[in-house]
């Protein structure tokens, strides 16, 4: 089976979205920054856990995902400069 987006967002939505019927647990990271996300991935697969990438703001695919979710924990991955407070705090608003 191939998994694809039109970008690595987009991919990375659709891995997840394939992959995750539920999830307690969510992974954040820059999707520009792939030191951030290959850490965040193996977090992501220890945990069992969708890999959410985000930019400077949290895409209407992302927080589709997330809004079919019922999560208790995340994980963010970089400091306020790689995943803004703005995206860490609309995700768990979707908790």
């Amino acid at each position: 089976m191939r998994l694809a987006g039109k970008g690595r967002y987009e991919t990375a939505a659709e891995i997840s979205k394939y992959e995750f019927t539920k999830a307690d647990t969510v992974v954040l990271a820059n999707g520009m920054n792939y030191a951030d996300a290959l850490a965040g991935g193996v977090l992501a697969a220890r945990r069992k856990a969708p890999l959410v990438l985000v930019g400077s703001s949290l895409d209407n695919m992302n927080a589709g995902f997330l809004d079919r979710h019922t999560f208790y924990n995340e994980f963010v991955f970089g400091g306020t400069g790689a995943v803004p407070d703005t995206v860490v705090n609309k995700a768990a608003a979707y908790r």
